[in-house]
Formats: structure tokens, C-alpha cells, sequence
């Protein structure tokens, strides 16, 4: 055995011989083997629509995958594009064959479906999704979740009764593209003691519609998003209907109450948007996406027209509102 404090130069040269070993490794193996290690993180593409608020919530999603460690591009379906724009479009969004696909909108949610037979998929900003012709049951759902922009038919009646006082009866104005969305929210109604009473409508019989919520002796309207009843003319003779007659009308948007509709729900787009990534984050993760329960939109912003208010007489506590309540009319 050697005697380190006679000889100490054995360790040096030890120590000089075992560093002179891992430089020509990696000088020579390393490399190959560095190129051989899976990539960190997975691709993901986002296909949205055109709309700002599309582009707000895929940037959000986008953001939260990529802190993860997760790589992603945004692409845009173009607004008005022949099949085969619409083929070369898609050619180009699988061209990196991303893992996974976030599809914001339902436009962009069906044509990727159509075009991508195994790729799971996870939507969101989809409305009335329990109307969704492509989350039926068997038709594609072992690949397919995702979020409705809609808040739960709880959280919707709630809001309702909060800003409704002493509510017996709430119109529903809708059409054969949003059955089961009024169903469900006529069920969840009952529970708080109100009726839900639905009147089928259309753009060109939403007059006569208008005729039959007079007739229904209602304590106000609930709108939901349906474009087979609203488009600027019938919301326009919606909100007039509700001044005339001084009933509250519920909106699911921030522009229509500040138009002059009574008080609103409605999804935030950041907040949508992570809520998203979370969803793709279990599945990247090995969920299977037919195993994760399609979901309520979480993040909620609300709004109230004080000027509607007061000339319906039907005033709201300010203190029981939510902190985030955007008012409008203050000064009207």
C-alpha cells in the first residue's frame, strides 16, 4: 500500500487521469449520446378562431404549457376558405405531428375532429355544450374533452336568484340547437324553487316569440347563447322589451349589459384559457382524455347596468355582488 504523505503525487495523477477520461468521452460518445435523449416536453398545436377573445384564451393556455416545459403554436382557421385552402390549412397545423391538439371555438373544434382521425383533442370555448353534436356519447369521445364557456347550470341559476328578488318565473328564448343546455338548467331551476319556462324562437319569429313571454307572466329573460335566436336586431327588441316593461333581462355578455341588459355572466378568457391547460396537462401527463369529465368554465367575470336597474325598479345590494362586477350607467 502506498503512503499518500510520502507520495503525493499518486492522487494528483489520479485524479488528472479520470478528468482527461470524462473530456474524451464527451468529446467523442457525448454528443451521440445527448442526441439520443427524448426532447423535454411535448408539442402541442392551438387552433382558434378568428375572434380576439379566441387568440386571449389560446395565448393563456399556450403561456401555461410552455412554463411547463411543453413546446406550442397558435394557428388561425381561416374565416371564409374553400376545402382546399381549408386542406392545406390543416396540412399545415399536423405538419410537426403534434401529441395534442386545443381547438377554441366550435368551428375549429369540428373541423379538426373531421380531419384528424386519432389525435386526441381537447376543446374549449364551446357553448351549450351539452348540445355538442361531436361529444355525444360514442361518437369520438374516447379521444375528445374539454371545457364549456358557459358557467354550470348552478352557477348560472345562482347568479340569477342573486340579482332577481323573490324570482317565480325566468323565460328561456331558445331553439332546437340548445334543448338540452335549457333542460338542464330548468332542472337545476325547480331546485331553487323557479320555474323555467322555455319559448322556442327563431331571428325571423322572435317578434312573435316576444308575444308569448308577455303572455307568460315571467319575473324576466334569460339569455343564452344560441345564434338561431339572437343577432343584433332580436337582443336589440329583447332589451327594449325588458325596459317597456320593466323586467330584468340576464345576458351572458359584458357588451349586451352595457347595452342596457340588466346584469350578465360570462367566461374570462386568461382564465378559460389555464383552466384548458390544465386539462392537457393531466393527459400529456397519461390520462386518457375519454377518462377526464368535460367541465363548466371556472373563471367568471359578471357586470351590472345600474341605469337598467333603476328604471326597472329592482335594485342589488352593490356589496353582495362579486368584487370583479363590472357596473355600468353610474352616471346615465
Amino acid at each position: 500500500m502506498v503512503d499518500v504523505r510520502r507520495d503525493g503525487t499518486r492522487p494528483v495523477r489520479m485524479i488528472f487521469g479520470l478528468v482527461c477520461y470524462i473530456v474524451i468521452f464527451f468529446c467523442y460518445a457525448g454528443p451521440s449520446v445527448l442526441h439520443a435523449q427524448p426532447a423535454r416536453g411535448a408539442y402541442v398545436a392551438i387552433v382558434r378562431g378568428s375572434l380576439s377573445i379566441y387568440q386571449q384564451a389560446a395565448e393563456a393556455c399556450c403561456n401555461m404549457l410552455m412554463i411547463s416545459g411543453h413546446h406550442c403554436e397558435i394557428y388561425t382557421l381561416p374565416k371564409k376558405a374553400n376545402r382546399e385552402a381549408l386542406t392545406r390549412w390543416t396540412a399545415t397545423v399536423l405538419k410537426n405531428n403534434p401529441k395534442l391538439i386545443v381547438t377554441v371555438g366550435a368551428k375549429s373544434t369540428k373541423h379538426i375532429l373531421a380531419a384528424t382521425p386519432n389525435t386526441p383533442i381537447v376543446f374549449t370555448m364551446v357553448p351549450n355544450v351539452l348540445d355538442a353534436s361531436f361529444i355525444k356519447t360514442g361518437n369520438q369521445r374516447h379521444r375528445i374533452t374539454g371545457i364549456s364557456s358557459d358557467a354550470s347550470p348552478q352557477r348560472r341559476i345562482r347568479w340569477v336568484t342573486r340579482t332577481g328578488n323573490a324570482l317565480r318565473r325566468v323565460v328561456i328564448l331558445y331553439s332546437d340547437a340548445t334543448k338540452r343546455t335549457v333542460a338542464s338548467l330548468q332542472v337545476v331551476a325547480s331546485q331553487f324553487g323557479i320555474e323555467i319556462v322555455d319559448i322556442k324562437a327563431t331571428k325571423d319569429t322572435f317578434m312573435e316569440a316576444l308575444s308569448s313571454v308577455e303572455r307568460a307572466d315571467c319575473d324576466g329573460v334569460l339569455m343564452i347563447l344560441d345564434a338561431n335566436v339572437y343577432n343584433s336586431p332580436t337582443i336589440r327588441a329583447l332589451l327594449v322589451w325588458g325596459a317597456r316593461n320593466r323586467k330584468p333581462v340576464w345576458s351572458f355578455s359584458k357588451n349586451f349589459v352595457k347595452a342596457g341588459a340588466f346584469a350578465g355572466q360570462f367566461f374570462n378568457p386568461d382564465g378559460l384559457g389555464r383552466q384548458t391547460a390544465r386539462v392537457v396537462l393531466k393527459i400529456l401527463q397519461g390520462q386518457s382524455p375519454g377518462d377526464i369529465d368535460i367541465q363548466y368554465v371556472e373563471a367568471l367575470d359578471t357586470a351590472i347596468n345600474l341605469h337598467t336597474s333603476s328604471m326597472i325598479d329592482l335594485q342589488v345590494p352593490l356589496a353582495t355582488l362579486p368584487p370583479n362586477t363590472v357596473r355600468y350607467g353610474d352616471n346615465q
